[in-house]
């Protein structure tokens, strides 16, 4: 991929190329079922199938990921095993191994298949087809292991940490160890539901009409990975949203032939209504899923995918930010060094001097604070940007909607600043020792009796541009007592402002993630609306 990123070195060309790479499998699929059928409408029909796959849809909106190469190698895997053709199948396996490390799983469902379907093979062709896809299984991830070894930690090192199996252990030691023990129970049997209804949207409308051939076509392949989603409990690898997809619908399509081609002598229509419904109800392109957990109170487990929420997204506000990203970049010289969060990176990965950790100084800080988050950054980003402004004293260059261009040893004015405002309503906070009362607009309403201060909501936790802020608690009281506002920095603990007032004024640092606390202490009821934070100085 090199050379395509050479002759056009910009973030968007790697989604486009994905978009064509997961796109192109569907011209196969259909030229294969037209080879077989010479029926136009069965050919169209699979390829409708494919492009429709929530899954699909759930890769290619996820960011770039290598695992949406694999498809259409493992597509031409299974095809080429299936005709028996050893020489090829060894050909795709390699090249799949040089995609990723995952591509393990894909080998072990070969092995799998030929071992479980074994009567359909001659005895010197199945043997020769074992040793083949068994060499190079073995080969391939002895590689990756001393290659991964030699350039950090190994794999499966008992010390290291391992996020997978929370069920069974915190380190690979641990994790083996249980293999054997009752807490493969309780790893088989956490998010259970979502387990079984991630496969079954993944074979489905297939499982239907042909559960036969289903079983024993489609599943030996997908059986150690279907293994290691039902013990894990790391949920990316089991529920939608994210690219894990990409490993295994190469397979699912090129085994979905045999079905499909038993649906020459039936109506077509019900086929691409049937096809229809797992989209409506379940894509990340439908606002379906969004409307239930918004307005029925229905949880949608989903992942990355999701995020962009039509239903609620201001369009004109996401291209005044990106509008705001693009004129911080025009202001960082081309040679100049630059540390910025991970959304942006992509934009300046063609530079010699780019990051978004571990640098000991840069010339340029650029923030997107939607992505300076407790979750993905773990402080360390924000605990980076600090160290760095203590040595060199960076000024604002930039501050708008979000997004914060600083220069080391900058004293000169900002050349573009904006106001900054954002509200926190009641559903966003977390309540203490109390059961609030929500009413249909979002409002909550608050009944305490309490003589000592006590805490009654806290969070959420804000990452937000530094400066000097308005804070505006827009509330109700009807109690005799006080209510006290305490915000304080995540991270050290350290109690940023105290206030009894419903309007007060708030200085964030630049390393921060702030929680705000409420207390009362009296006897009454308030009424909660809003928290209104304003930037008013830098």
């Amino acid at each position: 991929m090199v050379p395509l990123i050479g002759l056009l070195p910009f973030a968007e060309t790697l989604l486009i190329f994905q978009t064509i790479i997961l796109a192109l499998p569907a011209y196969f699929i259909y030229r294969d079922i037209y080879s077989e059928t010479q029926q136009e409408k069965l050919a169209s029909l699979a390829s409708i199938m494919y492009l429709l796959n929530p899954a699909l849809h759930c890769i290619n909106l996820y960011d770039f990921h290598t695992q949406s190469l694999m498809i259409l190698p493992s597509y031409f895997l299974l095809k080429s095993l299936k005709n028996h053709n050893i020489k090829k199948s060894a050909i795709l396996l390699i090249l799949l191994f040089t995609i990723t490390e995952q591509t393990l799983f894909i080998a072990l469902g070969c092995i799998t298949y030929l071992l479980l379907t074994r009567s359909h093979w001659r005895k010197e062709i199945l043997i020769r087809g074992l040793i083949v896809i068994m060499s190079i299984t073995i080969l391939m991830s002895f590689m990756a292991f001393i290659t991964i070894s030699t350039f950090g930690k190994p794999p499966i090192s008992p010390e290291n940490p391992v996020k997978f199996f929370p069920q069974l252990g915190n380190t690979w030691a641990e994790v083996i160890h249980n293999m054997f023990s009752f807490k493969i129970v309780d790893a088989i049997v956490n998010d259970l539901v979502l387990k079984v209804f991630y496969w079954l949207i993944l074979l489905f409308p297939l499982y239907l009409y042909n559960w036969k051939i289903i079983l024993r076509e489609t599943i030996p392949f997908l059986l150690p990975w279907m293994i290691f989603t039902f013990l894990s409990g790391y949920r990316p690898v089991y529920t939608l949203g994210w690219q894990f997809g990409g490993l295994i619908l190469g397979f699912v399509m090129a085994t979905a032939q045999e079905v499909i081609k038993g649906f020459r002598k039936t109506n077509f229509r019900s086929y691409i209504i049937v096809i229809f419904i797992p989209v409506i109800l379940l894509s990340p392109v439908s606002i379906l899923p969004y409307f239930l957990a918004r307005n029925l109170n229905i949880p949608i487990e989903s992942g990355a995918a999701y995020s962009f929420n039509p239903l609620s997204a201001n369009i004109l506000n996401e291209l005044e930010i990106a509008s705001t990203i693009r004129i911080a970049l025009s202001l960082i010289p081309s040679d100049a060094s630059v540390l910025c969060t991970s959304n942006i990176f992509p934009h300046v990965a063609t530079r010699l001097n780019a990051y978004v950790g571990n640098v000991q100084e840069v010339e340029y800080i650029l923030l997107d604070y939607r992505y300076v988050s407790l979750e993905y950054f773990n402080q360390r980003l924000l605990q980076l940007v600090s160290i760095l402004n203590e040595s060199y004293k960076y000024g604002v260059m930039l501050h708008a909607n979000g997004i914060l261009l600083l220069k080391a040893n900058y004293t000169s004015r900002p050349q573009l600043l904006k106001p900054y405002k954002f509200c926190i309503y009641p559903n966003m906070l977390s309540w203490s020792e109390i059961t609030p009362s929500f009413n249909n607009v979002g409002h909550v309403k608050i009944k305490f009796a309490t003589d000592e201060e006590k805490l009654i909501w806290f969070g959420p936790y804000l990452t937000i541009p530094p400066g000097l802020y308005k804070v505006k608690v827009n509330v109700l009281r009807n109690f005799e007592g006080k209510l006290t506002i305490k915000v304080v920095n995540y991270v050290s603990g350290e109690i940023l402002t105290v206030s009894n007032e419903d309007t007060f004024q708030l200085r964030i640092p630049i390393d921060n993630i702030i929680e705000i606390k409420g207390y009362c202490k009296g006897i009454g009821e308030l009424t909660l609306y809003s928290i209104e934070v304003e930037l008013v100085n830098i």
